[in-house]
């Protein structure tokens, strides 16, 4: 089963009342590290997402952003808008991923902001995918070239949200009842589905 990736999504999730924990590290066994990459820099790899409801962009601006070829392809505000979105093409893995990192390089100026969010599913069908979460960095530091970087990867909460998408049993994640002050995702797996969690 081929799983999907549309620029990232980290869980926490609980299991029937319990959290689920990662394996202890003595457990696990060794398995070979898969490394993967995938770049939008290019004209052409930054027209290839989607216009609004169009597949495509049918020129060299979109909904509020400007495609220049600077450096080979740089998208920036068109002028005169103050805000824009950049959604991506699917990106179709040929693994699953324990843990997603973003780097950028960007110019930002003071007072303004740049917000990456991502989602992921078992298909690239919008029903299989999970709502978007954001990709947070609390104060991003510049590296040494100049690009703003993710402070910390959280590979607990990133390689538990693999291993549900893995599992044959996503349809029995549920949400907390209380959902707006608590936030937690459970499994499900009571005979009728009707297991709560706090509410």
């Amino acid at each position: 089963m081929r799983r999907w990736l549309l620029v990232l999504a980290l869980a926490t999730l609980g299991a029937s009342g319990q959290m689920i924990h990662a394996p202890m590290l003595s457990a696990q066994t060794s398995v070979p590290v898969q490394v993967g990459a995938w770049s939008l820099s290019t004209v052409a790899e930054w027209r290839a997402g989607p216009c609004g409801a169009q597949p495509g962009w049918p020129g060299d601006t979109c909904n509020g952003l400007l495609l220049s070829n600077n450096a080979d392809g740089e998208l920036r505000l068109d002028a005169g808008a103050t805000s824009a979105v950049y959604t991506s093409v699917v990106s179709n893995t040929a693994f699953l991923y324990n843990a997603v990192g973003a780097t950028w390089q960007a110019d930002i100026p003071a007072g303004t902001s740049l917000k990456l969010e991502i989602r992921g599913g078992t298909s690239a069908k919008e029903e299989d995918m999970t709502p978007w979460q954001p990709l947070t960095s609390g104060d991003a530091q510049s590296q040494d070239d100049g690009s703003p970087a993710l402070e910390q990867v959280l590979w607990p909460p990133a390689r538990a949200a693999v291993a549900l998408l893995a599992a044959p049993d996503l349809d029995c994640v549920k949400e907390c009842a209380n959902h707006t002050s608590c936030g937690w995702l459970f499994l499900d797996r009571s005979k009728n589905g009707s297991r709560s969690w706090c509410g």
